[in-house]
């Protein structure tokens, strides 16, 4: 990636994964992923860095981009409740969680 053109959106692991991981690539920092998509398509970027759902989305519907296999970071996301919430409704939560964790991947990432 030296010396490329590479979009990245403000603030976020992308930026920060761009800049130990790329950083002899020319970055240039969007405030929103859509801007930078459209930077991508006009060609004035050789390629984007962001989360796997929204490439994988765009990618599916703009045969003109694709994806690399690899991933260049990971993240943990969970659910937060009130403290005080109620017993059963975090119990449902949670079973939620673990019945649709493996559908939402094999959707997404497969």
């Amino acid at each position: 990636m030296a010396g490329k053109k590479l979009g990245v959106q403000q603030a976020t692991t992308s930026e920060s994964t761009a800049r130990e991981r790329f950083g002899s690539s020319v970055l240039f920092v969007f405030a929103a992923v859509p801007e930078m998509l459209d930077a991508l398509r006009a060609g004035a970027l050789d390629a984007v860095l962001l989360d796997s759902p929204f490439a994988l989305t765009e990618a599916k519907d703009d045969s003109s981009l694709a994806v690399l296999e690899e991933l260049f970071s990971s993240e943990e996301f969970g659910v937060v409740l009130p403290k005080e919430v109620d017993p059963a409704f975090k119990a449902l939560v949670d079973e939620v969680v673990r019945q649709e964790r493996d559908a939402l991947y094999e959707k997404w990432f497969k």
